[in-house]
């Protein structure tokens, strides 16, 4: 992603940047990993939204559809999306992605999207329990061909988001959430809640049903699972 930053002006969208490995990764809540050369498909691409940044909010969360779909269609692994913006398999992640943008005069200028996938072994990454795609497949597991197939399902979520059409992108997302509909505890940066996950709204903030019955949106947050119990709503 700092490469891309460093040739940001003036270079067109769609301009991508691969890596061969990754020596200080960072993601959410502070995390940092690093990586082996060859073991993982490590790239960033530019974007150019040009829109406000509400029209946006949506797009980091639901780039995980474009990751769940080329592991699909490659591999035949069907992989989940976890809120905010991480990939599981079987629960254990295999992917992250990471969205920065740049705003001037009210609007996003530029994002850049950072995904990394494990293809061969699991990078050292703190509080995870990560998988790598090779444990999942008897297929080879090649760079160039997921990486293409990221790319062509992610310029179809990001020209959905652009058109708007948050109702096709949040069911599609929804139908491939993991833990939908159990108890999660979701890590705020001022402490933690617990709730029934209940999905994501137009804007990608999590929706969470406390014990009363209403149900909270989230914005920024890590979730986690929970403990399986009946308060909620008095099923297992």
């Amino acid at each position: 992603m700092d490469e891309i930053r460093h040739r940001e002006p003036g270079a067109p969208e769609g301009l991508t940047v691969v890596a061969d490995r990754q020596t200080a990764g960072r993601g959410r809540m502070g995390r940092t990993w690093r990586d082996e050369p060859g073991q993982s498909l490590l790239f960033s691409t530019l974007l150019r939204p040009d829109c406000a940044p509400a029209d946006f909010r949506l797009f980091p969360v639901v780039a995980g559809l474009a990751v769940a779909r080329a592991v699909a269609e490659c591999y035949a692994i069907e992989a989940s999306v976890k809120w905010p913006n991480d990939v599981l398999v079987n629960d254990r992640k295999v992917a992250g992605i990471l969205v920065t943008t740049r705003i001037g005069e009210g609007r996003i200028m530029s994002a850049t999207i950072g995904i990394g996938v494990n293809l061969q072994t699991t990078p050292t990454v703190a509080d995870m329990q990560g998988a790598a795609l090779r444990e999942f497949t008897d297929r080879p597991v090649e760079p160039t061909e997921l990486l293409q197939a990221v790319l062509r399902h992610l310029e179809e979520v990001y020209s959905e988001v652009l058109r708007g059409d948050t109702t096709s992108l949040v069911q599609a997302w929804t139908s491939r959430a993991a833990w939908l509909g159990e108890i999660v505890d979701v890590a705020l940066p001022s402490g933690s809640v617990r709730g029934r996950f209940e999905g994501i709204d137009a804007t990608g903030q999590l929706l969470l049903r406390n014990d009363e019955g209403s149900t909270a949106t989230i914005a920024v947050g890590d979730v986690t699972r929970g403990i399986r119990r009946t308060a909620i709503d008095g099923q297992m």
